[in-house]
């Protein structure tokens, strides 16, 4: 309610400027968002798994001549 009764106080231009249209460019800009954030997940759950692995191996099993 309180940010309905807020719309008409606000600017009605927009605050980011648009980037040119170009044929394209949305696809591109999808496809890069996506890589990014594939990469990122894929980096962090390799992370944690081996850190898992880790955390969770018996050391204290070791062996003297």
């Amino acid at each position: 309610m309180l940010l309905l009764a807020a719309l008409p106080l606000t600017s009605q231009e927009q605050s980011v400027p648009e980037r040119p249209d170009q044929t394209g460019d949305a696809a591109g800009f999808a496809s890069r968002d996506a890589t990014v954030l594939s990469m990122f997940g894929w980096g962090i759950s390799l992370c944690v798994g081996i850190a898992a692995l880790t955390a969770l191996i018996e050391n204290d099993h070791a062996h003297t001549d």
